[in-house]
C-alpha cells in the first residue's frame, strides 16, 4: 500500500498549504519517537511472519498424524488466514520506511527553525 509522500508539514509534496491547513509550516512530531515506533513496527512485523512460518510447518508435521476430513478442512481454512496474515505483515512493512522518511524530514524542518 503506498504512501503518499508528505513534507515536514504533514501536506502532500509539490502542494502549498491552504490556509485552514491544521498543521500548516509546523513539524507536530517527535521524529526519535517516529524511528522508535518504525523500528518496532519492523519488529513486530518480522515476529509475524517467522511465527507464520514456525506455525505453518508444524501444521505440515501435525497432518502426519492427523488424517481426516476435519484435518483437511482445518487445514484448507488455516491457510487462508495465513494468507491473510501475511498481507497484514507485508502491509505493515510498507510503513516503517514512510515513517522513517517522515522523521527525517521532520527532523529537517526542525533544524531549519
Amino acid at each position: 500500500m503506498k504512501q503518499p509522500v508528505e513534507d515536514a508539514s504533514g501536506g502532500a509534496a509539490g502542494r502549498e498549504p491552504r490556509r485552514g491547513d491544521a498543521a500548516m509550516g509546523q513539524a507536530i512530531v517527535d521524529p526519535e519517537e517516529l524511528r522508535k515506533f518504525a523500528n518496532a513496527l519492523r519488529r513486530f512485523s518480522d515476529e509475524v511472519v517467522a511465527q507464520m512460518q514456525m506455525v505453518h510447518r508444524q501444521l505440515g508435521g501435525l497432518s502426519a498424524t492427523w488424517r481426516d476430513q476435519e484435518q483437511k478442512k482445518f487445514s484448507e481454512e488455516f491457510e487462508q488466514q495465513l494468507i491473510m496474515f501475511r498481507r497484514f505483515a507485508e502491509s505493515t512493512g510498507e510503513y516503517v520506511p514512510y515513517l522513517i522518511r517522515k522523521a527525517e524530514r521532520a527532523e529537517e524542518y526542525q533544524q531549519q527553525r
